[in-house]
C-alpha cells in the first residue's frame, strides 16, 4: 500500500493451527513445547503472543465491549524472561537503537 491508501485488517483470529491458546499458555509458563510447536508462521513473539492472547480472550466468554486491549506500537527487549535483553529473532526498532547507542556509534 502506498501513502495514503486504506490497508484492509483482518477481523478475525490468526490461526494457531491444532494447538489450543490454553496448552500454549500453560507451555509458555513451563516447558514452552507446545508453545514452541505452535510458534510457526508468525513473524515474531509479539505477533504470536498477541494471537494466543486474543484466543484467551475471546473464549473467555465475556460481553462484546466489555474487554478493551491496549497493544503497544514499540516493544523493547525483555525485562526479565526468558533472560534480561532477550528481544526475539527480529529485533525490534528500540533494540536496535540501544545497541547503537551502547555501541558508540550513536549519540543522544
Amino acid at each position: 500500500s502506498g501513502a495514503g491508501e486504506a490497508v484492509r485488517l483482518s477481523r478475525g483470529l490468526a490461526d494457531l493451527g491444532p494447538c489450543d491458546a490454553s496448552l500454549i499458555y500453560e507451555s509458555a509458563l513451563g516447558d514452552q513445547a507446545a508453545a514452541s510447536s505452535a510458534y510457526t508462521g508468525f513473524s515474531n513473539t509479539y505477533a504470536f503472543s498477541k494471537a494466543v492472547a486474543e484466543h484467551l480472550v475471546h473464549r473467555s466468554g465475556l460481553p462484546k465491549g466489555a474487554l478493551k486491549v491496549v497493544r503497544p506500537a514499540v516493544i523493547g527487549p525483555a525485562w526479565q524472561r526468558p533472560y534480561p535483553g532477550w528481544s526475539g529473532t527480529s529485533p525490534s526498532t528500540v533494540s536496535a537503537a540501544l545497541c547503537l547507542i551502547a555501541s558508540g556509534a550513536t549519540r543522544v
